[in-house]
């Protein structure tokens, strides 16, 4: 029989009811699944990529402790590659607070032996932990909740965790009294060792220290027990660097030094900072499974990499000539300063940067007493801080004054390339000249002479008169070719531009009178460096050459003599015309040309008023003498600037001996003849300065350099040597090194210095530097000290000093 369609819908109905119900069954499964595989995948990305880093720190952390090493710096050598500033290794003394098991013999130690103050020391090794302490796992949420109430910023509830950070615990006490009443099983005293727990980071005490004092302070810190090391009461080492300067006073201002983060703060130090920095390396301390340190000797070091060199165009030797004869000269004049730099003509390298009085670029922040005296009227009630700047700023690139007659050869050469007037054409000189109502005197009754005598006699009212036929458009537009009134960029830091301003009257008219004072060089500044430059150029043929002191040997460095390009400024024939005009300079000088003997030497003398308060001195003058050898052709030019030499004397008298001594040593030193009177070549070999330094590094020292040495006493340092520094090295001469420990160094007398002005830091960074504690009363500024200023006292003493603010 058949069933009907009719008969068959009741039971459909049923089958798709249940499917359905399957159906959503699954879909609620599946759901729930979903949900709980996205929680688990959040969970991990936030584990593996939003918490990975704080994770990783967190592992890295509990295995190993990172220290910096600094990198060596390359080291700077001369023309001849005679090592100037090299690294003498050191040690970096770090304290790890968390292994410290003696404080008080670490803090009195550590002060004591690296004079520093006990509360710095202290500050340091009660430092505590700034990263998480696990203080209890298995925390209920509600537990966690209620510890965290306790000390919101300090104590942190996280999975199950309780953790602390120590350094943002307000109360330890009672926070550890009450976490004990939270838990059962957490007895207050555990408690309060977590929420207490110190740095288990290694913490910088001092850089750059003595490898034997170093060593001596590690020893005692030591604890051994059956020969293994048990604590070294919180003390690591760390391989550092230091910076030595082979001969201490030597090229001051040329080379700079670097400070005690290891940068360059002035001269080729400063300017080449990123060349001679290296990249510094890591060292890991390794922790055991409870993170505390492993004794010294565990570490793994990321090896530093070493800075790179850097070769200067200057010559030790003709640096030598230079610093002497400037000596000599100071001293006979009594003069403030003098500043003396030699140019090589054809290629503008400078051979030798010297000012005397300097200072010691192994303690330069130590300032030099003579120069103190020297400048004390204008140092005077200044800070120390001040004092050192204007020591260490350097007078060949930055001291701007009036260049007087050594200004001359530029007026003329500029009228004679020109045509405005001829060397042969006449000017007359009765003593002085009429500028719209202005006397010019000169030094002499010149009367009828040629403009070129005008020149070579120094005559102000023929250089007028010369000046005064030249379009003052022309005249300007020389000036600035030659350099006037902008900076040289040469390689070191703080040159001025100096000055050289157009000077007109109202309606745009030309002011006669100061523009005839520019002719003989009034009413413009200058630095040397930029008048070398300029006058290099009158006599090299009229081709101006920027000045270097970074040799073409450098690889990958772009020095002012591969930028040097064939700028002409003048014709090779006037170049040649005002040589002979400057010779007479000298010739024409009986006693200059005793000095200059039989050696070809052109020059020009100059004499200038200082300015002071807006008005020119009748008693401060600044003298110079720019030179050259041989007239023909020359090879070496030279200018020498005396800063206020006694009342009554000229350039041609304190200036121009100084500058033609140095040219006749250069010139016998660089092409030696038969006729040559300097004891100085090529071979020679200048004691180096290797008090202070550690025995191993001074005979590395001398080794190089080929001296021969012994030493006497058994200490680590060397505390004296027999050879001046500086001085000609004799191949039959045996230089004695006597040796000390680093505290020999410390029993000796220094001076204190004047601290007013000074604020905390900058007064115990002064003091520090030359072994002297510090007493601090007050806050601000400096304003008394005890004791004072000059007084000479023991190092290691204490120094009071009251601070006010302002």
């Amino acid at each position: 029989m058949k069933t009907s369609k009719h008969q068959k819908k009741p039971a459909d109905r049923r089958g798709t009811s249940l499917r359905h119900r399957q159906n959503k069954r699954v879909a609620v499964v599946l759901a729930v699944f979903a949900i709980f595989a996205a929680v688990i995948v959040g969970k991990l990305v936030y584990l593996q990529v939003i918490d990975s880093s704080d994770q990783y720190a967190r592992q890295v952390d509990q295995v190993v402790d990172q220290v910096q090493v600094q990198a060596a710096r390359g080291n700077i050598y001369d023309r001849n590659m005679n090592i100037l500033a090299q690294n003498s290794t050191a040690k970096a003394i770090y304290i790890i607070p968390a292994e410290i098991t003696d404080e008080d013999k670490l803090v009195k130690t550590l002060s004591a032996q690296l004079n520093l103050k006990e509360e710095e020391i202290r500050k340091k090794a009660e430092k505590l932990e700034n990263d998480y302490v696990t203080v209890k796992d298995n925390v209920t949420p509600s537990q966690g909740r209620r510890a965290h109430a306790i000390e919101p910023s300090g104590l942190k509830y996280k999975d199950g965790s309780l953790y602390a950070y120590p350094d943002k615990i307000k109360d330890p006490k009672k926070a550890a009294r009450l976490l004990a009443s939270i838990f059962d099983n957490l007895s207050y005293k555990t408690a309060l060792g977590y929420l207490t727990e110190k740095e288990n980071s290694a913490l910088l005490i001092k850089s750059q220290v003595d490898n034997s004092l170093a060593n001596k302070i590690l020893k005692e810190m030591t604890v051994k027990k059956n020969g293994t090391v048990q604590s070294t009461n919180g003390v690591e080492l760390i391989d550092d660097n230091r910076r030595y300067y082979t001969n201490g006073n030597f090229a001051s201002y040329l080379l700079g030094f670097t400070n005690q983060n290891y940068q360059g703060v002035t001269g080729v130090e400063s300017t080449y900072n990123k060349w001679l920095s290296g990249q510094d390396g890591l060292a890991y301390l390794q922790k055991d499974a409870s993170g505390n340190t492993l004794p010294s000797l565990t570490k793994v070091v990321k090896q530093p990499k070493k800075g790179k060199n850097l070769i200067l165009t200057v010559d030790s030797n003709i640096q030598i000539i230079a610093e002497k004869a400037l000596n000599e000269s100071i001293d006979q004049w009594k003069a403030k300063r003098g500043t003396a730099i030699v140019m090589n003509v054809k290629t503008g390298e400078i051979l030798a940067m010297a000012t005397k009085p300097d200072y010691n670029l192994n303690n330069p922040y130590s300032l030099n007493k003579t120069y103190y005296n020297n400048y004390k009227d204008q140092l005077k009630g200044h800070s120390n801080s001040y004092k050192l700047n204007q020591m260490w700023s350097n007078p060949a690139v930055s001291f701007t004054y009036e260049p007087g007659s050594t200004f001359k050869p530029i007026t003329a050469l500029s009228a004679f390339e020109e045509g405005a007037i001829s060397p042969s054409d006449k000017v007359v000189c009765t003593g002085s000249i009429n500028i719209d109502g202005v006397t010019v005197n000169c030094t002499a009754v010149h009367g009828v002479q040629t403009a070129a005598d005008a020149v070579s006699n120094s005559c102000n009212p023929g250089l007028v008169q010369i000046i005064q036929k030249l379009d003052p458009t022309l005249f300007y537009r020389y000036a600035y070719d030659y350099g006037f009134g902008k900076t040289t960029g040469i390689e070191l830091p703080g040159e001025e531009a100096g000055v050289m301003t157009r000077v007109f009257k109202a309606g745009n008219k030309i002011n006669l009178l100061d523009y005839s004072n520019l002719s003989f060089g009034q009413g413009l500044m200058t630095t040397p460096i930029q008048l070398l430059s300029a006058l290099n150029s009158v006599i090299n043929n009229g081709y101006y050459m920027r000045p270097t002191v970074i040799s073409s040997k450098n690889k990958n460095i772009t020095s002012n003599v591969s930028k040097n390009s064939s700028k002409q400024i003048i014709s090779k024939a006037t170049s040649k015309e005002m040589r002979k005009i400057m010779q007479k300079v000298v010739t024409n000088n009986p006693e200059l040309a005793q000095l200059a003997g039989n050696y070809s030497i052109g020059g020009k003398t100059g004499t200038a008023q200082k300015v002071e308060n807006g008005e020119y001195s009748h008693t401060k003058y600044v003298t110079s003498f720019f030179g050259f050898t041989p007239v023909d052709d020359p090879e070496y030019a030279v200018l020498v600037v005396i800063d206020e030499a006694q009342n009554g004397a000229y350039g041609a008298q304190s200036a121009a001996p100084a500058a033609i001594k140095i040219l006749q040593q250069t010139s016998d030193y660089m092409n030696p003849s038969s006729q040559s009177t300097s004891k100085l070549s090529k071979n020679t070999v200048i004691v180096p300065d290797v008090t202070g330094q550690e025995v191993d590094f001074a005979a590395q020292i001398l080794k190089e350099k080929g001296i021969r040495y012994k030493i006497s006493g058994k200490g680590n340092v060397v505390v004296s040597q027999s050879l001046k520094a500086k001085s000609t090295y004799n191949s039959k001469e045996i230089m004695v090194l006597k040796t000390g420990t680093s505290s020999d160094g410390t029993s000796a007398q220094v001076s204190v210095p004047d601290l007013s002005g000074m604020n905390i830091q900058e007064a115990n960074e002064m003091l520090s530097g030359l072994g002297l504690k510090m007493k601090v009363k007050g806050s601000g500024f400096a304003v008394k000290q005890n004791p004072s200023a000059g007084q000479k006292v023991k190092r290691n003493s204490v120094v009071t000093v009251t601070f006010k603010q302002k």
